[in-house]
């Protein structure tokens, strides 16, 4: 099954809800639903750490087949983070960003790929 969509962040609020329901000791039967598990396998979590009262940060994954990328982009650079369970292969990560990053790089410069 493929599944594509735009979160927009409601992940962060039903985690939220699902933690107060906790404390309140309130059962709320979407948190036992299937797909409430499904939706909360995130492979790819991310977030700009874009500031300029902010040097460095992170963000880590949020679940064990996954990876968190923090990113700033500021005027003059950007910068990257990645994070992973140790089960998870994190160099291919980079290495992966990278060559898109200086792809994007030779495009936004009018130069051609390298084959």
């Amino acid at each position: 099954m493929s599944f594509t969509c735009p979160g927009q962040g409601f992940d962060r609020h039903l985690f939220a809800l699902k933690g107060i329901a906790g404390s309140l000791d309130v059962h709320v039967d979407l948190f036992d639903d299937p797909c409430y598990s499904y939706i909360n396998e995130i492979i790819l979590s991310t977030s700009t750490l874009s500031s300029d009262a902010m040097l460095l940060g992170g963000f880590a994954p949020v679940s064990p087949r996954g990876y968190g990328v923090g990113y700033g982009i500021m005027d003059d650079w950007l910068g990257m983070q990645v994070t992973t369970y140790p089960t998870r292969n994190g160099k291919d990560m980079v290495d992966s960003l990278e060559q898109v990053l200086d792809d994007l790089f030779q495009v936004f410069n009018g130069n051609n790929f390298k084959n």
